[in-house]
């Protein structure tokens, strides 16, 4: 009976398939996303695994500081000289690689017309022969001075071959008495060999080796000179005493009193560098599987819907198979091998199309086609598919044989009354905890608890979208009139709960993740938007590579005479404050216009710059040291001038005095600004405060034929205002591309839904027909089932989202970040539109196709 019942199965897909056909897109779609997603994530692991694994391919052991993988701040992350030096001497110790490397530079000829420039690289020391691990394609190792060997991808970019040269700065040259802020000499270095690049996510620059222990000299000379207690080796690579497997158990031992350090096997170290690469890209796949996870909810939901209406149009069918014999459990398992065999087969073709389209796109080959995940993905719709069976397959155990003499019938369910009031007592508990979480969380400054009761809000809503729907369709019964389109949707509405919850929660969940979305990126932008404003003071900042006063002076006329411009200063570099403080601030002390300095600031700022005083920010005084009052020595090309210090809460940049004081200590002559190689003016402009966004943006160019400059080298609130609303756009199209997968299987589970409920109710809609009803009544009714059913949704669900959001916000506050919220109610009306146009285009055809019932199907039986 096991096998008949099976073949019963599979035959009964085959003769379906029409009614599955929108079922098994929406589980095909979910696939795809989630094979995907499990490609993505295979290819990060596989490629640092492959980077990290050629790296420690001559190596039997590795030894790091135990802070190269803590979190948080990091304070020793080299190895000390001290330190690889014991590790050197250890009995089982073979030979050491110390590893040390830095980022440097291959400066490149000017050529013609064209400026030389420079090639990123990171330079190490090279190891020995047997622990160099990566393949030479040309050539062979270095030997001796200024010898070197680079990649295969560097030598295609720089178009050198072995025995040509290149030009990198001389390490061998630095001494204790090397000053690091002044350029090294450079020296040719003669190509010997050409090794393959490393792949993977991890294998950063370009690196190149060299004989000596230039590096190692540079690293200890510049811990030297800024006075850093850091070490000098990234890592000590290890060959071990044979066996090596005793070797490293005795190392491990004799290291076990150095908790700075840790000892691993190459196979260990493997994984803590995939632990640490992978790690980096969390965040970002979590988001992913997130949005992989909803759009498996999506398709639970129609499998529901369909196995519901599907298990109730087969009543007869399945009765007639108890009357032979069939097993209440037996005709269950023959329904849940239907639901597995149509999740298996829907989802590979999914899978098959996202390894098609990983093929397709896959240029850089940084793609691993890895079986595993299509495998994984198959699995996890297939249980899905059952989970979301498992109750309408569930009822038809309480269908009895004598139903074989009966038509259609509905499965059995339990009493409305009772589900309503399990559902208000779960969503009452979620709430509870939702409010307890939210509550905890922001009390404790927890960012934990907050995205715990965002999820808990989350699935509360989902769990009560048809509860909050239910008024708004109680309220319909009471003011539609009798007979009407109205209350012809609001009768097909109660007589088919299941289908209408379905529908709700579909369109309720996409509505709140899009008005979500629309909430965090207004309030996100308009946030970043204030920071700026507090952290840029003018409109427009640019630096002028100017060393004439009178050329900087006309600038800043020609530029203040701009429409749409209402003050424009450019600050000159005229001096210096005298300290023996270490801030890293810069002590250049720049001269402007009092007048139009209080143009900029205001009178109460502008107030504060007067002859006997020095203007500087809290920020720049609490870096000095600084207090209000204090007298300070500033000096000029020419002159001094002793100064009091007057501290102000607004953002400045540097040190301001007046014109005169200028004058007095530098007359015309322009200094050398703190850490700048050119003498340099400061261009400070604001624009007129009714000026409109765009217009701003006009204002650039002008400016930028004055100054000499493009308008890409201007910053200030305008230009960081711009870029930050181009990332911020971008970052909402790409969770909005993200949602589109949910979105698809969402109208896919619409279009399912209608269609099902029309084949359900032909006989019904036949009826009506011969009642007089027209079809394009009938056409409207189907129609404002699905809308009534959409807008209640969308409105909740667009309120749904604007809280959870809210919610989720506090993450940022209590991390204190200032938040300014910002609710645009375009967003929501635009939500809610544009769902209500999509549920209207997804219910069309199934209207249509309700409407061109012929009233003659009245008299047919449905199966």
């Amino acid at each position: 009976m096991a096998t008949t019942l099976g073949t019963v199965a599979f035959s009964n897909l085959g003769k379906h398939r029409l009614r599955f056909a929108l079922t098994s897109i929406g589980i095909a779609i979910s696939a795809f996303f989630l094979t995907s997603v499990l490609l993505i994530n295979t290819s990060f692991y596989d490629k640092v695994r492959q980077a990290s694994g050629q790296k420690y391919s001559t190596a039997d052991a590795v030894v790091e500081t135990t802070d190269r993988f803590s979190e948080g701040d990091i304070t020793n992350y080299h190895l000390s000289q001290e330190q690889a030096d014991r590790i050197a001497s250890l009995p089982m110790v073979e030979s050491t690689w110390t590893l040390v490397a830095t980022y440097s530079v291959i400066y490149l000829p000017a050529q013609g017309e064209s400026e030389g420039g420079t090639y990123s690289i990171a330079q190490a020391d090279i190891p020995t022969e047997a622990f160099f691990p990566y393949s030479l394609t040309e050539g062979s190792l270095p030997t001796s001075a200024y010898q070197i060997v680079i990649t295969d991808r560097a030598a295609e970019a720089l178009s050198v071959g072995v025995g040509g040269a290149v030009v990198l700065d001389d390490l061998s040259t630095i001494t204790e008495q090397t000053d690091l802020m002044e350029s090294l000499p450079q020296a040719a270095y003669t190509v010997t060999g050409i090794y393959e690049r490393p792949a993977g996510y991890r294998a950063g620059p370009d690196m190149v080796f060299t004989p000596g222990t230039g590096v190692k000299t540079y690293i200890e000379r510049s811990r030297t000179y800024w006075d850093s207690s850091d070490g000098i080796y990234e890592q000590v690579l290890l060959k071990l005493k044979d066996p090596a497997s005793t070797s490293l158990a005795e190392l491990k031992q004799a290291l076990a009193n150095s908790p700075s350090l840790t000892v691993s096997s190459v196979e260990e170290q493997i994984r803590n560098d995939v632990g640490k690469g992978v790690g980096r890209y969390t965040a970002l796949l979590s988001i992913l599987f997130g949005f992989g996870a909803l759009s498996l909810l999506m398709s639970s939901f129609i499998i529901a819907s369909t196995y519901k209406l599907h298990a109730a149009a087969r009543s007869r069918e399945l009765a007639l198979l108890r009357t032979l014999g069939a097993t209440r459990l037996a005709v269950v398992r023959m329904l849940l091998v239907e639901a597995a065999a149509l999740g298996a087969l829907s989802s590979l073709a999914g899978i098959i199309t996202a390894y098609l389209a990983a093929l397709v796109f896959n240029e850089s080959g940084r793609i691993t086609f890895n079986p595993l995940a299509g495998a994984l993905a198959m699995l996890v719709c297939t249980l899905v598919t059952l989970a979301a069976v498992l109750k309408p397959v569930w009822a038809t155990r309480a269908i009895p044989p004598v139903a074989a003499l009966n038509g259609y019938q509905e499965l059995p369910n339990a009493p409305r009354a009772r589900h309503t009031w399990a559902y208000i007592v779960l969503c009452l508990v979620l709430t509870l905890a939702t409010v307890v979480c939210a509550l905890a969380g922001l009390q404790e400054s927890h960012a934990g608890l907050i995205m715990l009761a965002t999820v808990l809000a989350a699935l509360t809503f989902v769990v009560a979208a048809p509860l909050l729907v239910a008024p708004g369709i109680a309220l319909l019964r009471v003011f539609a009139r009798p007979y009407s389109t109205a209350a012809l949707a609001h009768s097909n509405i109660a007589q088919s709960r299941a289908s209408a919850s379905v529908t709700v929660r579909m369109v309720f969940i996409c509505a709140a993740f899009v008005s979500a979305a629309l909430t965090g990126y207004s309030t996100m932008q308009q946030s970043f938007m204030a920071e700026l404003d507090r952290n840029y003071p003018y409109d427009v900042e640019a630096v002028l590579e100017e060393p004439d006063v009178a050329r900087l002076q006309e600038i800043q006329r020609q530029v203040s005479q701009l429409d749409g411009v209402d003050a424009a200063l450019v600050a000159l570099p005229q001096g210096s404050v005298v300290t023996s403080s270490d801030s890293w601030f810069s002590t250049t002390v720049y001269s402007v216009d009092p007048e139009t300095f209080t143009q900029l600031h205001g009178e109460q700022t502008g107030q504060k710059l007067t002859e006997q005083t020095v203007l500087l920010s809290q920020a720049y005084a609490d870096s000095f040291g600084f207090q209000e009052g204090q007298q300070l020595y500033i000096e000029g090309t020419r002159d001094a001038v002793e100064l009091i210090v007057s501290i102000t809460p607004d953002t400045l940049r540097g040190f301001l005095i007046t014109t005169q004081n200028g004058n007095l200590i530098s007359g015309t002559d322009l200094v050398d600004p703190t850490g700048e190689n050119t003498e340099a003016g400061l261009l400070l402009a604001d624009f007129d405060p009714g000026i409109s966004w765009g217009d701003r943006f006009s204002v650039l160019n002008p400016i930028a034929e004055i100054t000499g400059l493009d308008a890409g080298e201007f910053s200030g609130v305008v230009t960081e205002k711009a870029s930050v609303q181009d990332n911020m756009r971008s970052v909402l199209w790409a969770v909005l591309g993200l949602l589109s997968a949910s979105l698809l299987v969402s109208l896919v589970g619409l279009a399912n839904t209608q269609l099902l409920s029309t084949q359900q109710r032909r006989r019904s809609y036949a009826l009506l027909r011969i009642n007089g009803l027209s079809s394009r009544r009938l056409q409207a009714a189907v129609s404002y089932e699905t809308l009534l059913l959409a807008v209640f949704a969308l409105i909740w669900g667009a309120g749904a989202g604007l809280i959870t959001a809210l919610l989720l916000l506090q993450v940022f506050a209590v991390n204190n970040f200032a938040l300014v919220y910002s609710v645009q109610a375009w967003h929501y009306l635009a939500v809610i539109a544009g769902g209500l146009a999509l549920a209207w285009a997804t219910v069309f055809f199934p209207a249509r196709s309700a409407s061109r019932i012929p009233p003659v199907a009245a008299l047919q039986e449905v199966n």
